[in-house]
């Protein structure tokens, strides 16, 4: 994928086979991750009766790009511990911070709020079509906002909420 001055958006086709195996049963999570940043985030207070930028906090571990695909809910899949191990599930990011607040959680999700309005976090619990019982496709939307890099295409095969097998490669 080349991104230059008239790039709209994209989609990145992920596919793959189970050998041996009936889909019918199973479940498939398809986690992509951009590269990892920090940025500083400031709250914003009211003062003298307008709004000015107060305290700054910087996050980091925070990826320029997310999303995640599977052929039905994450949370039917697999158990909220595994989900938060893999960081499976915009929520489940692995966001951090040196600085000690009593608020930071809402930080976070100011954050992935964020990227989520910019298109740059991303859940389709739809997205995977499962094909004859022996095939997967997802077609992962990449937006306009994409930096260009190296991604992190992680696919995770389930059957009854156990993880039986899964396999990561970089784009």
């Amino acid at each position: 994928i080349q991104i230059g001055s008239n790039f709209f958006g994209g989609e990145l086709l992920v596919f793959g086979a189970i050998s041996g195996t009936d889909l019918s049963y199973s479940d498939i999570i398809i986690r992509v991750i951009g590269k990892k940043e920090i940025a500083s985030v400031r709250a914003k207070n009211r003062r003298y009766g307008i709004w000015i930028n107060d305290r700054e906090t910087l996050v980091s571990n925070i990826p320029n790009f997310y999303s995640v695909y599977s052929n039905r809910n994450i949370n039917r899949i697999a158990d909220s511990d595994l989900l938060i191990e893999n960081e499976i599930g915009i929520k489940n990011i692995k966001l951090l911070t040196y600085k000690k607040d009593e608020n930071i959680e809402d930080i976070f999700d100011i954050v992935r709020d964020k990227n989520r309005e910019n298109k740059l976090y991303a859940e389709n619990f739809t997205g995977v079509r499962i094909i004859k019982d022996k095939l997967f496709r997802a077609a992962i939307e990449l937006p306009m906002g994409i930096k260009e890099g190296q991604y992190e295409v992680a696919i995770f095969f389930f059957r009854d909420k156990e993880l039986i097998d899964s396999d990561i490669s970089n784009v």
